[in-house]
């Protein structure tokens, strides 16, 4: 059961509506998704190169001692309660007496004070999610947002021109259409302010009135601009997709949020293949888009975030510009689109929708008892189409309209993230959504156990075409099951384990919906010194994750070559995805060592202690000279939120919390050693669609009283304990 956020609670809606968040969301796939292949293999954009990982477990068995007396050092902690049963019934616990902002911090003070420290793959996947987004951020500021203002200025000027030469013609209120659209893009990136766009009297009121929604983001209502011709089917759009969340809200580059409420305008607003002045209005895009020099900006922005975010799933003005081009030719002719009859605008719209490849519809529509035709209400055009993703797409087909309602009449409206790892393979998150009566709802087991074919079919290729594509497959063996069998360490062996495994996946899967939300000098860190005169063992420990770490190396690298190859990585920001590239690569060999019961090196030792330093390296590389402060790591915590899915009533948000210290129980020689490191907090919840939240609304939530009524995961109290406390014994305490 989702729980609710902020005392919000779901109301009936008279009319039913059904819609989808920015790339995902509640209705059936369109009639012609079969015909279409699985997806677009984006080429050419750089090699996924994965190195092999074989391994054979084979870790003897071991137990605790009842007194802890083959634990090293245990006179040094102060065990109590609940956490001193779950490390002897699970070999490990997670709790979070000690609020950590970054994964950084615990790996240096362990360092400092001869802790012996456990390197989570938590750890890892947020430095990779750190570099993703930085490197995102960066393309859009220095290249991206200038071409869209070019972009947006040309396709005005085309807009413009087209209309001064329709008016009175069949395509007047198509044109009219596309100058207010136009000049909402330009009013929303500044280009009015500029005075490089003056908006016509004719759509100024159109345009104020779009805007006033858009400025408002208070949820669905009815686009001014999209039903000027009073179209057959009501075109409703949710507004408040255009609050910028993620890294947009930057306030150091105001550009930013321009950025997105105009990518957001062209990424949602679809002129649909239902209604023939919209089709007349893209016909006219396409037309404006086949200049050479505005399809070049176009590509730029295009090419550089589908590497990042993958394709997108819509039909775009260079499809409509292949069909239009061989009807009435390849320069636009305001004389013949002018003599275009009804049946010619018919036939051209058939004939694209036979080219329709969308499976996620994005768009508010009525239920089916009154838009039973969900193609005629959504299919369409978009200028810069938001992405297919593969999570979206499982999403899609768990939720109503192809989910059916249960035997109380109730509708799934809403996903779970559990879904997703449930889809992945991960056969507990499938017993835990059962329990919760996910089961009950008319077709929920049968497309679940379609989509678990369905990916467990996918190869390296189709899981590779892409950033966030690779990213999904790189957290895929989380929700494995595998490591319960014999040879494991005794940690891993246990369903408590696999459910540690299932918070890391949503952790990490968070961060890559919050840096894709919208589609997704340096300084050298001082590693400190050792504290204490007193040696302890401080010997650590790697999560083995070799497989995960072999494909988070191969996709640091492939962004390396993806983002060098189109120019946009600076030789600092190289060498950083090379460390962590080489980190990667030794965490999956010392992995691979400790699951084959290997003595580790003097230099494996050492590379655990210092792990630390590098992390705190990479996290700060992320930030320019002139912003390096000591309250930098504090006023920039790791806890974000993305919002994943939406109803009319709500929207289903995920988030992480503040760090939580994971101990663990790990072999070394014949001894036990008592490791800690850091895990996500990670949290499920529903806000009303105007309450989307930003990174620092909820940073300010997750540091005040009202975080302890945000919920967790039910199904991580068999590893987790509130009241779990860890007391360590420093050298100068002795």
């Amino acid at each position: 059961m989702i729980k609710v956020y902020k005392g919000f609670k779901v109301v009936a809606v008279a009319l039913s509506l059904i819609l989808a968040s920015g790339g995902l969301i509640a209705c059936a796939p369109t009639k012609q998704e079969e015909a279409k292949s699985d997806s677009k293999i984006t080429k050419n954009f750089a090699e996924y190169i994965e190195d092999d990982v074989k391994f054979s477990p084979s870790v003897p068995d071991y137990q605790v001692a009842d007194d802890f007396s083959n634990v090293i050092d245990i006179e040094r902690y102060n065990l109590q309660g609940e956490l001193k049963q779950m490390l002897k019934d699970n070999h490990f616990a997670v709790s979070d007496e000690i609020v950590y902002d970054h994964f950084f911090q615990i790996y240096e003070h362990n360092r400092y004070e001869q802790i012996p420290s456990f390197i989570t793959v938590d750890s890892v996947l947020n430095a990779f999610h750190n570099q993703f987004d930085f490197l995102l951020k960066s393309a859009e500021i220095k290249k991206l947002y200038a071409d869209l203002l070019d972009m947006t200025e040309r396709l005005y000027a085309a807009a413009e021109k087209d209309y001064a030469k329709l008016k009175g013609t069949n395509f007047d209120s198509a044109a009219k259409r596309n100058l207010a659209y136009m000049s909402v893009a330009a009013t929303l990136l500044d280009l009015t302010k500029d005075g490089k766009v003056k908006i016509n009297s004719d759509v100024k009121g159109l345009v104020d009135a779009e805007l006033k929604l858009i400025n408002g983001a208070n949820g669905i209502a009815k686009s001014p601009l999209m039903n000027l011709t009073s179209p057959k089917n009501e075109y409703l759009e949710d507004y408040s997709q255009y609050k910028p969340r993620g890294h947009y809200t930057d306030e150091d580059y105001p550009k930013l949020r321009k950025y997105f409420k105009a990518m957001m305008w062209y990424g949602r607003i679809s002129f649909r293949l239902s209604e023939d002045d919209e089709v007349k209005s893209s016909i006219l895009t396409a037309y404006a888009l086949s200049d050479k020099e505005t399809q070049a900006k176009w590509k730029n922005i295009y090419d550089t975030s589908a590497f990042f975010a993958g394709q997108s799933d819509s039909l775009s003005p260079l499809d409509y510009y292949d069909e239009i081009s061989s009807i009435a030719g390849a320069d636009i002719d305001y004389a013949k689109l002018d003599k275009l009859s009804k049946a010619n605008i018919e036939k051209f719209a058939k004939n694209m929708l036979k080219r329709n490849h969308a499976k996620i519809n994005t768009m508010p529509i009525y239920d089916e008892s009154i838009e039973p035709d969900r193609d005629a209400a959504t299919v369409g055009c978009r200028i810069m189409g938001q992405r297919y993703s593969l999570d979206a797409d499982v999403f899609q087909r768990l939720v109503y309209r192809e989910v059916g309602e249960d035997g109380n009449g109730a509708r799934r409206m809403l996903p779970q993230v559990l879904d997703l790892t449930a889809a992945f393979g991960s056969q507990d998150s499938g017993k835990i959504l059962e329990e919760n009566g996910n089961f009950k709802f008319k077709n929920y087991k049968e497309n679940l156990a379609v989509l678990q074919k369905k990916i467990a079919k996918l190869d390296k290729e189709q899981w590779t075409t892409d950033l966030y594509q690779a990213w999904l497959y790189n957290l895929k063996p989380l929700t494995d099951d595998s490591t319960l069998a014999k040879g494991y360490p005794m940690f891993m062996r246990n369903i408590a384990w696999v459910r540690k495994n299932l918070n890391s996946f949503i952790g990490s899967y968070t961060e890559l919906k919050h840096d894709t939300i919208l589609y997704s000098a340096q300084m050298m860190a001082e590693m400190g010194g050792a504290g204490d005169d007193i040696e302890y063992d401080d010997r650590g420990y790697v999560e083995p994750a070799p497989v995960l770490y072999a494909r988070l190396s191969a996709l640091s690298n492939m962004m390396k070559q993806g983002l060098k190859n189109r120019q946009l990585l600076s030789k600092d920001a190289e060498k950083n995805l090379d460390i962590l590239n080489k980190m990667c690569k030794t965490l999956k060999d010392i992995s691979v060592k400790e699951l084959e019961n290997k003595e580790l090196s003097e230099k494996d030792y050492d590379f655990i202690k210092e792990f630390g330093g590098n992390l705190e390296h990479l996290w700060y590389s992320t930030f320019p000279d002139d912003k390096l402060s000591a309250s930098l790591a504090y006023e920039n915590p790791s806890m974000l939120v993305a919002d994943i899915a939406s109803s009319p009533d709500g929207v289903l948000t995920e988030a992480t919390g503040a760090l939580r210290r994971i101990s663990v129980l790990v072999p070394i020689g014949d001894k036990l050693q008592l490791t800690q490191g850091l895990v996500y907090a990670t949290h499920e919840f529903v806000v009303k669609p105007s309450e989307r939240m930003t990174d620092q609304e909820w940073i300010d939530v997750v540091r005040s009283q009202e975080y302890d009524s945000v919920p967790n995961h039910p199904w991580i109290y068999s590893f987790y304990n509130e009241s779990n406390s860890l007391n360590v014994v420093y050298g100068e305490d002795e």
